[in-house]
């Protein structure tokens, strides 16, 4: 085998594991994960829905979570509301992960 041919066999197989990669990333943790766009049309609102509060700082964030349902994964609240919900969910990491030890 000429090492031409070798190479282009590597980039080959290199690019069909990254696109196995991509696909699993994408498909464990969301098409954000993955790098991909995700367009949203969707318009965030100007009170925190967990605790009523009034802020221009209203976000989809990424949660502590990996729940198969990606929907479950992302909240939008305040900040402080994220910080509660995060350390919240870090406990239960915290909880599982030492009862698998």
């Amino acid at each position: 085998m000429k090492q031409t041919d070798f190479n282009s066999a590597i980039a080959s197989t290199k690019d069909t594991d990254d696109d196995e990669m991509r696909r699993w990333v994408t498909a464990t943790f969301g098409r954000r994960a993955a790098g991909e766009a995700v367009e949203s049309s969707e318009t965030l609102p100007t009170t925190c829905p967990i605790c009523g509060a009034v802020s221009d700082a209203i976000a989809k964030r990424r949660r502590n979570a990996a729940y198969l349902d990606d929907k479950e994964n992302w909240l939008v609240s305040c900040q402080g509301c994220f910080d509660r919900d995060w350390d919240r969910l870090q406990e239960d990491w915290d909880d599982y992960n030492s009862g698998r030890l």
